[in-house]
């Protein structure tokens, strides 16, 4: 399989005949889902196919959650505590 990142937002990596190359998390997670899928459609075990396809849902969901913190992250970036004009917000305690 490929390097898993330690932290949101770095690349990753999916191997290919190739070589590597670089991916965000959420692709690298959707990656692991379809590889996860392919290859229960490989095995002959129905208990293996239903763990490899459960595998494939948790890569999934770890990937919607990658794509929400992304987000939530990038909206933080751009929300600063300054007032409209640009003034820092005072906090009257």
């Amino acid at each position: 399989m490929a390097n898993r990142p330690n932290n949101f937002g770095e690349l990753a990596t999916i191997p290919t005949l190739s070589g590597t190359y670089p991916v965000d998390r959420c692709d690298a997670y959707r990656h692991f889902a379809a590889e996860c899928v392919q290859l229960a459609r490989t095995m002959d075990s129905s208990r293996d196919r239903s763990i490899m396809l459960q595998m494939a849902l948790v890569w999934s969901r770890l990937a919607e959650y990658a794509a929400k913190t992304a987000a939530r992250k990038d909206c933080t970036e751009f929300i600063s505590p300054a007032s409209v004009d640009g003034n820092p917000t005072q906090h009257i305690g």
